[in-house]
């Protein structure tokens, strides 16, 4: 359990940085901090980006958002990762969050599922012949009975295109 007295003493991450530059980053971390004491969530209160307010900081040179540096320095994040993410727990509400509690380690398909089950994002379902990939029978992988119904139009329609001038029919 991380807890933000001591922070700097907490780190726990594969690099090895000077130590100055990281009680600097740390410090301005927690000096940019507003805790919520309903959720115990590390409330960045500085610079934002994104329509999804996301917190950034400056960290060598690149801006990096700052659940990111979180998980890299306590949850043995890679920076340099990009299928690594690092992730919002479902129980947290806030994106501008960067409590290590309240992340983990995952990639695109855990970060997917997370946000299907608090309902941020709404499922797709892609399959040729349903509009937009919304599948009316309900179906999350493949629907059998909606590429049928794509193939009779797609056939009906190539059928009519092509044959009828020719046939006449």
């Amino acid at each position: 359990m991380f807890q933000i007295d001591g922070l700097i003493n907490q780190v726990n991450c594969t690099e090895s940085y000077d130590k100055s530059l990281l009680s600097i980053t740390i410090n301005t971390l927690i000096e940019k901090t507003k805790i919520d004491p309903i959720t115990n969530c590390w409330l960045w209160t500085g610079e934002n980006y994104g329509s999804e307010k996301y917190g950034r900081l400056k960290f060598l040179g690149q801006y990096k958002p700052t659940h990111r540096l979180s998980a890299h320095f306590f949850l043995k994040l890679d920076l340099k990762s990009k299928r690594k993410l690092a992730c919002h727990k479902q129980e947290c509400p806030n994106k501008n969050c960067w409590n290590p509690n309240h992340l983990y380690v995952g990639n695109h398909r855990s970060n997917m599922k997370d946000a299907l089950a608090i309902g941020t994002r709404k499922p797709i379902h892609k399959i040729r012949g349903t509009k937009k990939g919304n599948c009316k029978h309900g179906v999350k992988d493949n629907c059998n009975q909606c590429r049928k119904e794509y193939m009779k139009i797609y056939n009906k329609k190539n059928y009519d295109r092509f044959f009828r001038p020719f046939f006449g029919t």
